[in-house]
């Protein structure tokens, strides 16, 4: 039996495959955008709001003014999509940080208020309806960073 050593054709094949070749400023952009509305309608409709998919398109682009809804519903999806992007910007780094986190999470709940400060919550609280039981508020720093750490380098 022969032995023949393969890896500089794997090797090959896997610099080929590499997504940076594959996925270019303009590709990542079309994909985002693609994807924005339907993820953003999805995502706030989950969370109880009641914007229908074109009315949350109009409010993140600012087609026009979406009159029948809270002003708190429409923040919400321009929040949501404001941290699709922020995510977005984040692929261009090797690892996020934990002011990243904190950065998603104002963006999720600013409701509109640009002066809003994302910080960990400073008491426990009780979850109701679910087996998970949320972590004590003197571990979310740990968890956070640990979670980074566990994320593969991009």
């Amino acid at each position: 039996m022969n032995y023949t050593n393969r890896i500089s054709d794997i090797d090959k094949l896997k610099t080929d495959a590499e997504l940076p070749a594959v996925f270019n400023e303009t590709m990542l952009f079309k994909i985002k955008e693609h994807f924005r509305i339907p993820l953003v309608y999805s995502l706030a409709a989950f969370n109880g709001n009641t914007l229908t998919e074109y009315e949350t398109k109009a409010a993140v682009k600012e087609l026009a003014k979406v009159t029948e809804h809270e002003e708190r519903e429409i923040n919400e999806v321009k929040g949501i999509s404001n941290a699709y992007s922020f995510i977005f910007k984040l692929l261009k780094k090797k690892m996020p940080e934990e002011q990243d986190i904190l950065e998603i999470y104002r963006l999720l709940h600013a409701d509109g208020n640009a002066d809003f400060k994302a910080e960990y919550r400073n008491k426990n609280i009780i979850a109701s309806e679910t087996r998970y039981k949320p972590p004590e508020y003197n571990k979310i720093s740990d968890l956070i960073n640990e979670f980074i750490n566990l994320m593969p380098r991009m």
